[in-house]
């Protein structure tokens, strides 16, 4: 049996649920911007302008503090009784944001080029979003009648459901089950039940034959027809009820809101096509072929080694596949990849873009990626196009583009030093060793190691017996003849199976040898040491090498040792860096107790959050602040 709705003014059977559609090729030029502030009915008296902190030249404002602490996602809140200690705890979490953007100005972070790249992209988004409120938002109106006209418009569209069987005497047996008393949603919800996942015959409009159309036009809302044969089988139809053309004043000011802006969006949609159109008139844009097609090459091949070895069902190119196109291209990445008149976008800020891009595609559209690739191309010449139009416009001064990179780059920086920081720390192996030997039991049994050794007082003399194993001499014999570890004759040498986290330096070297490698002269508590791996034993569950252990401390510690390492970078900042804070202004501005983490849909294309997270980093500030007598709240 089948069912589905048939929609008169689409001609089309649908499934029987709400359906979500969209217009894939165009969806980069959607621009509802999603900020969802909560509404707080206290009037804001202290202005945007107002300083609740300076750190060094840096200020936080009334403004920022209320945007940011709207939106972001904190500890506790939504927990209205802490609102107080929140609000102080926030304000200093954004203080430790300033210290660190500080100190990652000093180390020349602002220069790197991959900070640099990510900003121009930044920029770029809020600039072409600036364009977009300015020549499109700003010049669409909806009106009262429009509104008026698209709820009577919703009001008079007329559905259908429908019970399907290809045999006239299972439909009238459920015509004989309605007549009973059954309810029709009762045996719709039952066959759908059933046919779940079957191929569903389908009511169209422009197969049915007259008799069939003057049946269901013929209905009144809700009634039920009579069984009746279509083309494909026998069908019983129900006219959905929706009442009549124009409810109420009450319902027309219900749904108002939703209706103007559902006809805003398509008014935008529309204005966005032909504003770059437009902008296009008597231009052209040119790949370099070169380029373009090596590009749409190496990611149509990683696309399909991810489809022959992943399992997952979506597939999304690798930061390898671009990484190692820079790399080919490193002394080509200025060179032009589009052109549009005497604008030129280089092949590295063509690859920035692309892979920022959205790539994502199912492993059964794998066919589809040249057809993916094309249109990202469009929309990245498109981007390109839009960008410039706003640098002619100098939309890059605009006051509100300068206050948004002003925020991102201040997070952006400050994010950069905690990264730092577990980059130096998984970078070293004196501070891996020193973890793991001092948190062995979380990694399981550490690995066994056997050497032959040769252990001497005189550093000299060792080096000659080395210099001697070098030259081919057997190292057991030489530890029998020579070695002054006790008993080491009688064992030519060899220090039996041993955890590589006893004998200090001896186990920590030796877990980092491979079978024959040797080591030394090294000192030790016993003298200077040479040696030889012999053998070695990775019992079940244990950390088999240098580069298993940074894998194993980094998903057991990271999160701890990032905190702990800019907690004390922070309290160090806290005590050099110039700061004040007024906690008296900050209790008059009135916050909402709500998590919010929300998008914002950029004009043109782009996503981003609405505002940075924030790291709680209060207490190391509150700490410094405390080492300088400094009394914080």
């Amino acid at each position: 049996m089948g069912r589905g709705r048939y929609d008169r003014r689409e001609g089309t059977r649908r499934p029987h649920s709400i359906a979500i559609s969209y217009i894939d090729g165009m969806k980069y030029l959607f621009a509802a911007c999603l900020y969802l502030l909560p509404l707080i009915a206290a009037a804001q008296v202290v202005p945007d302008d107002a300083v609740l902190a300076t750190v060094g030249d840096e200020q936080i404002t009334a403004g920022e503090f209320r945007a940011r602490y709207a939106l972001s996602v904190f500890p506790y809140k939504d927990q209205e009784r802490l609102i107080p200690v929140i609000k102080v705890q926030f304000l200093y979490s954004l203080i430790a944001e300033r210290l660190l953007m500080a100190e990652a100005k000093k180390r020349g972070f602002d220069a790197e080029d991959r900070f640099r790249r990510n900003s121009a992209m930044a920029r770029e988004m809020f600039m072409r979003d600036r364009l977009y409120r300015d020549s499109v938002r700003s010049r669409v109106t909806v009106t009262p009648a429009e509104i008026h006209a698209r709820f009577i418009e919703e009001q008079q569209r007329i559905q259908y459901d429908f019970l399907f069987n290809t045999r006239e005497s299972e439909i009238r047996n459920l015509h004989r089950l309605l007549r009973s008393g059954i309810p029709f949603d009762t045996l719709l919800a039952e066959q759908q039940r059933a046919t779940a996942g079957n191929d569903q015959a389908a009511l169209r409009e422009t197969e049915m034959d007259a008799a069939f159309r003057q049946h269901i036009d013929a209905l009144a809302p809700g009634a039920v027809s009579e069984p009746l044969e279509g083309n494909d089988g026998w069908y019983l139809v129900r006219k959905m009820d929706y009442g009549d053309p124009f409810r109420s004043e009450f319902e027309l000011q219900k749904r108002s809101r939703r209706i103007e802006s559902q006809l805003r969006r398509e008014k935008e949609t529309a204005a966005s096509v032909a504003f770059v159109g437009r902008l296009w008139r008597g231009r052209e844009a040119r790949f370099e072929e070169t380029p373009y097609r090596v590009l749409g090459q190496a990611l149509l091949e990683d696309y399909r080694a991810q489809a022959r070895r992943d399992t997952s069902e979506v597939l999304l190119p690798r930061t390898a596949v671009f990484d190692s196109l820079r790399t080919v291209w490193a002394l080509q990445l200025n060179d032009p990849f589009l052109r549009i008149g005497a604008w030129t976008l280089g092949i590295g800020d063509a690859l920035d873009r692309l892979e920022a891009s959205d790539l994502r595609l199912s492993a059964a559209e794998i066919s589809s990626v040249p057809t993916l690739y094309r249109t990202r191309m469009h929309e990245l010449a498109d981007r390109f196009l839009l960008t410039n139009e706003a640098y002619a416009l100098n939309l890059d001064q605009h006051p509100d583009v300068l206050r948004d990179m002003a925020m991102w780059a201040a997070n952006g920086l400050a994010q950069m030093i905690p990264e730092l920081l577990w980059e130096q720390f998984i970078a070293s192996d004196d501070s891996l060793w020193n973890y793991y030997a001092a948190h062995a039991d979380q990694f399981g049994s550490p690995v066994e190691v056997k050497i032959v050794e040769v252990l001497m007082q005189d550093e000299t003399a060792l080096q000659r017996l080395v210099e001697r194993f070098r030259a081919g001499e057997s190292l057991h014999a030489l530890a029998a003849e020579f070695s002054e570890r006790p008993g080491a004759a009688e064992r030519n040498g060899e220090l039996g199976f041993f955890p590589v986290t006893r004998h200090g330096l001896l186990g920590r070297t030796a877990f980092g040898l491979r079978i024959a490698d040797a080591a030394g002269p090294l000192s030790t508590p016993e003298g200077y040491s040479f040696f030889q791996l012999v053998d070695r034993r990775t019992p079940p569950r244990s950390v088999a090498d240098w580069d298993m252990l940074r894998d194993s401390v980094t998903a057991a510690a990271r999160e701890g040792i990032v905190r702990s390492k800019t907690d004390v970078l922070l309290r160090r900042l806290t005590t050099q860096e110039g700061i004040s804070v007024n906690t008296a202004l900050l209790k008059d501005i009135p916050v909402a107790p709500m998590q919010m983490f929300t998008i914002r849909a950029l004009g043109f294309g782009g996503r981003i959050p609405a505002v940075p997270g924030v790291m709680p980093l209060y207490e190391a500030v509150m700490e410094g602040l405390g080492a300088r007598a400094i009394v914080a709240p």
